[in-house]
């Protein structure tokens, strides 16, 4: 994926891109892609939230990239892109840890309802409980080898986070270039200015959640060996 070159390595990738005559023709279809949506709101593309994490580390890893191989006209329309995902992942993944707590909610809600004929018959089933799992796990034997979830592939990018890359790229790109990063800025328009100002307060959010993180394991640590 373009992506992945790009936050590795994004000035091999982009010149690699510009030699083959297609980085103006990729990059179109990548923005157009992003905004695309269904009937429903969402995403037509880059559906999962890992998607969205690596496009926006590839076009983050953009941001520092000299003039001459970024135009300041292409590093706005990169900016821009990078913030309407960075917004995208980050109101999927609050999504999915509200369903994650209403779905416990519900499981503790069931608990106790199991009545007195179900506990009868809890025995007489258990039979067939073995056999029907023998079976399911025969099965999901044989689509072990033709199915994989990516998420729970370990991957180097693992550790990092979307939103303090972006946040620290761009402070790297204005220590680096003040007069680039200024024109930037001033390339946004008030909903991109908003956009811009609530991930920054949300990427303090995440790095005060990610030392806690840090110091309870730690903690955890200590206990265990001690």
């Amino acid at each position: 994926m373009i992506s992945d070159a790009l936050y590795y390595n994004a000035t091999l990738t982009l010149s690699i891109l510009q030699k083959l005559g297609v980085a103006t023709e990729v990059f179109n279809l990548w923005f157009q892609m992003s905004q695309q949506a269904k009937k429903s709101g969402m995403h037509a593309h880059f559906r999962r939230v890992q998607d969205k994490k690596i496009c926006c580390l590839g076009l983050t890893s953009l941001f520092v990239l000299p003039g001459d191989q970024l135009p300041g006209d292409a590093l706005g329309r990169v900016f821009k892109a990078t913030l309407d995902l960075l917004v995208a992942y980050m109101d999927q993944v609050a999504e999915a840890a509200k369903q994650e707590d209403d779905d416990d909610a519900d499981d503790n809600e069931m608990d106790g309802f199991q009545t007195e004929d179900e506990d009868d018959d809890e025995e007489d089933r258990e039979m067939g409980d073995e056999a029907d799992s023998v079976r399911f796990q025969k099965l999901a034997a044989q689509d072990d080898d033709d199915y994989s979830d990516d998420e729970e592939l370990q991957s180097p990018i693992d550790e990092v986070d979307p939103f303090i890359f972006f946040v620290d790229t761009i402070k790297a790109l204005q220590g680096m270039d003040p007069a680039r990063f200024q024109s930037l800025m001033q390339m946004l328009d008030f909903h991109y200015q908003v956009l811009a100002s609530g991930v920054a307060q949300h990427t303090e959010q995440r790095r005060a959640e990610i030392e806690k993180d840090k110091v309870n394991e730690a903690e955890w640590c200590d206990s265990a060996a001690s």
